[in-house]
């Protein structure tokens, strides 16, 4: 995220995976360029179990940034489960024979649009993990891999790593289909900080202000695909921008704070 055209801060974003869509639940702002280190996760989650508790995570999904010795460490003796995605381009060891193996060769055989696991154990990262893979086409048009490590001996791996398109719908929404945040000329990262939870706020409000909207007032039209003409956040952001707007609508704004609250509406 740049702020004020020449500060660029990086968010670490802890949510939750839900119907499509995710919610942001933690986060932690790292000045500069780069990706987050092993220590910075392992505070986020550190901060998320002594919040909700470590029974309440059903299994971690991350992207190739978020890989590590330490990291992958902290996830086993916690005994996290995981689902996350690392580079086609990496060595790993094979627990049985102790050989080191580039990922790419383990998975060279896999055709396009097939998908493979590896029910043996490997080391990666100094930590013992099973693999998935799926083979794709590029944007490029050239093959290309997605591996999956996980905790545990899961050949679902793949179909579980999915979700992790709802965390994009996320960022969607806080960027250029949303909130457009990344468009802030704030500096001061205490600011910054307020204005992205703020953002968070409305981004749950706006959702569950749709989702109640299209069930008990007025529902969303289902296009021909399956698809609804208009998102659960967006059918609520315009609800609430319009109440907001027009004096008139008051007694429908406070039936909007009332679903931000939890409230029984009657």
């Amino acid at each position: 995220m740049e702020s004020g055209g020449s500060t660029e801060i990086n968010v670490l974003m802890l949510s939750i995976a839900y119907q499509g869509i995710s919610f942001p639940i933690l986060f932690s702002l790292l000045p500069g360029k780069g990706a987050s280190s092993s220590e910075q996760r392992i505070l986020l989650i550190e901060r998320y179990i002594n919040l909700f508790g470590k029974q309440t995570i059903l299994h971690l999904m991350a992207d190739r940034k978020f890989t590590g010795e330490s990291w992958l460490s902290f996830l086993h003796v916690e005994k996290i489960k995981y689902f996350i995605r690392i580079k086609d381009k990496s060595v790993t060891i094979n627990s049985r024979n102790g050989k080191r193996i580039h990922i790419r060769g383990i998975f060279n055989r896999l055709a396009v649009n097939h998908v493979q696991f590896i029910p043996e154990s490997f080391i990666i990262h100094g930590n013992e993990c099973y693999l998935s893979a799926l083979c794709f086409i590029n944007d490029k048009g050239q093959k290309d891999l997605l591996v999956i490590i996980s905790l545990e001996n899961n050949h679902n791996s793949l179909e579980l790593y999915r979700d992790c398109w709802q965390i994009e719908t996320m960022f969607r929404r806080f960027k250029s289909s949303g909130f457009n945040i990344e468009a802030t000329h704030l500096r001061d990262i205490r600011r910054v900080e307020k204005l992205l939870a703020i953002v968070m706020i409305v981004f749950t409000w706006a959702y569950i202000t749709g989702a109640y909207r299209s069930e008990h007032q007025k529902e969303i039209k289902i296009m021909k695909h399956g698809r609804r003409v208009k998102s659960f956040f967006k059918y609520g952001l315009e609800f609430i921008g319009q109440t907001l707007m027009n004096p008139n609508k008051s007694k429908l704004f406070w039936i909007a704070l009332k679903i931000l609250s939890c409230t029984k509406i009657t």
